[in-house]
């Protein structure tokens, strides 16, 4: 027995639907093709948004790290200044004042028996 083999005869018929397979194939292709290049704009739109945002914090660091060297100097310049006076203080006292510094700390405090008593009160 001899199988012959069947074979569709091109009607017009199969040669639309073949047509319409293949058109079918193609846009489906086509918007598989598109649907991929979309997504991987959105991936690289989203990557570079990543990108700008950690650019955009680092020089908020930079500019913060900036004002601490600022404040610092500002800081030391005021410290400075403040030593200055605090030295200038005695020199004053001494001669605007007319007051001399003692050469000792006072071992005894002496306080009036009445004001002591008066204190004690209070406390």
């Amino acid at each position: 027995m001899i199988y012959k083999q069947t074979r569709k005869k091109k009607t017009a018929r199969n040669v639309v639907k073949l047509k319409a397979a293949a058109a079918a194939y193609h846009f489906l292709s086509a918007f598989g093709l598109f649907v991929g290049i979309l997504s991987i704009t959105v991936f690289f739109i989203l990557f570079q948004w990543k990108n700008v945002k950690i650019h955009t914090h680092l020089e908020d660091i930079d500019k913060l790290n900036q004002e601490i060297l600022a404040l610092n100097s500002e800081i030391g310049r005021l410290e400075t200044i403040r030593n200055e006076l605090l030295k200038r203080v005695p020199e004053v006292a001494e001669q605007r004042l007319k007051m001399i510094t003692p050469g000792e700390a006072p071992k005894k405090l002496i306080v009036p028996a009445r004001k002591l008593a008066k204190y004690a009160k209070e406390n």
